[in-house]
Formats: structure tokens, C-alpha cells, sequence
């Protein structure tokens, strides 16, 4: 079984079963280069940085991402920037971030660098931070 890129190993006759709790990845967002949103929710210039396009969550949901020192934009249903996640020194870290009741789609902040490496998926599964560790 593949979920994104990934394939799953499942262990046969085991009933156990995975849900495709994928959201996005760096193949499935447009970037802007060299600019980040910032917590005033305008993008800003930095060159290490960049962001994705316009992305579609559920409001009051959890997303778990490899992210921590870049934040997220979170927007309601009309574009309205609503706040940011995220944020601190410990950039690489996985974590878990609640959306605001309010939004609808969301912009991630990532290091240009490291673009690659993007993945978000919906929920607090642990199986699938263990793919993203």
C-alpha cells in the first residue's frame, strides 16, 4: 500500500489498516521562494525561506508536520490571513498544530533548502510521524 510516496508495510492477516492521512508535500505545493509569511501575515523577504501556496485544511484540526521554527499561516474561508503557528528555535522538530476553528487553508513556511523534506498530514497518527521523523 502507498500513501504519498511512501509505501506502507503491512504485516498480511495482521487487519491492521492505515488511513491516508496525507495533506501536502513538496510536490504537491507551488513555492514563492525567498519570502516567509510573517506573524503580521504579510510575506517578508528572506532569502533561506520560503512558502507554499494556498492550502486547503479543516478548522479546528490537527496537522502534523517536520517543522517547528517556521510558521504557519492560517486563512479563513475568504483568503482573510486569521493568525500563525509555529515559531522557536527548534526548527526540525516534528510537531502537531491545531488549526484555528476558522480557517480553511493554511501556508507553510519552510527553509528553502530543505524543500525536500516538506510533509504534512492530517491527524496525530503516529505511524505516520514515524515516516517523517
Amino acid at each position: 500500500m502507498s500513501i504519498g510516496s511512501f509505501k506502507l508495510p503491512l504485516k498480511s492477516g495482521s487487519g491492521a489498516s492505515v488511513t491516508d492521512n496525507f495533506l501536502c508535500d513538496n510536490n504537491t505545493v507551488t513555492w514563492v521562494d525567498g519570502s516567509y509569511i510573517a506573524p503580521s501575515g504579510t510575506p517578508t523577504v528572506l532569502a533561506s525561506i520560503s512558502y507554499t501556496s494556498l492550502v486547503s485544511v479543516i478548522g479546528g484540526a490537527q496537522y502534523t508536520l517536520k517543522i517547528g521554527g517556521i510558521a504557519i499561516a492560517w486563512y479563513n474561508a475568504s483568503g482573510t490571513f486569521i493568525s500563525t503557528s509555529g515559531g522557536g528555535s527548534d526548527r526540525f522538530a516534528m510537531k502537531t498544530y491545531t488549526s484555528p476553528a476558522t480557517a480553511a487553508f493554511a501556508r507553510f513556511n519552510f527553509q528553502t533548502s530543505k524543500k525536500s523534506s516538506f510533509i504534512v498530514y492530517k491527524g496525530t497518527d503516529i505511524y505516520f510521524r514515524k515516516l517523517i521523523e
